[in-house]
């Protein structure tokens, strides 16, 4: 992790894509700056609240880069899988929108005042064979919109641009558990060409557990990221 203080600082605070454990990460790839940190678990209202504790006296611009287990949380909630459903995979549903919404402004309104905010969509990809899924994704993406918007923040589309280079696919493998993905992520650490084994047998492009990032999108998303904050925020590396 890079911190820099000669002038406002960029921090970018998400979930387990940005700790990069789980899947390929793209904080490697990045070329601007940025100091970054991540919560395996965390909901975006939950990744507001560690930027606030770990940020503290701190000014800068903010991408705050989760969403995916609120996601995670409405899709095994709607599917009835009740106890059945690991309580790891089980947070705070989009289900209510409007309850979703005030619930994760409460947790983003302490950070206003220290940094210039920046929200996302969610860097995962529609699975045609998921409707369920998709229907959340649209959900999210639109909460996000509103989210944004009530807030005062700026919007990065991450989601769009992934999905804009997904191949066709009719995959339907989904994560099981916690375990399931630990299993992944030891694999993609220890073993060779794991990442091209696991997404032929799933039938996945784009990402390596239906989640997170594949090699391909983590390049994507880093991209995504450089651009927006030097094309849109007018930042540069000249530190």
């Amino acid at each position: 992790m890079r911190l820099y203080r000669s002038k406002p600082d960029l921090f970018i605070v998400g979930d387990s894509m940005t700790r990069g454990y789980f899947g390929i990460p793209y904080t490697p790839l990045l070329t601007l700056p940025f100091w970054t940190r991540g919560y395996d678990g965390a909901t975006l209202a939950q990744t507001a609240e560690n930027a606030a504790r770990v940020l503290r006296r701190t000014q800068g611009s903010l991408l705050l880069l989760a969403g995916a287990n609120d996601l995670l949380a409405s899709y095994y909630h709607g599917h009835g899988h009740g106890s059945s459903v690991p309580q790891d995979l089980v947070g705070t549903p989009v289900d209510d929108t409007g309850t979703w919404i005030r619930r994760t402004q409460t947790a983003l309104e302490p950070l206003k005042d220290s940094f210039t905010l920046v929200l996302s969509t969610v860097p995962m990809i529609y699975r045609s064979s998921l409707p369920r899924f998709n229907e959340l994704m649209d959900r999210y993406d639109r909460a996000i919109g509103e989210l944004s918007q009530v807030c005062g923040t700026w919007l990065i589309d991450l989601g769009s641009m992934l999905r804009a280079r997904q191949e066709a696919t009719g995959s339907s493998y989904f994560p099981s558990s916690r375990a399931a993905l630990h299993e992944d992520a030891k694999l993609l650490h220890e073993s060779e060409h794991a990442e091209q084994r696991l997404k032929e047998e799933r039938g996945l492009t784009l990402s390596v557990d239906g989640v997170h990032l594949d090699s391909t999108a983590a390049a994507i998303v880093a991209q995504g990221i450089d651009a927006f904050f030097r094309d849109t925020l007018h930042v540069d590396d000249t530190f």
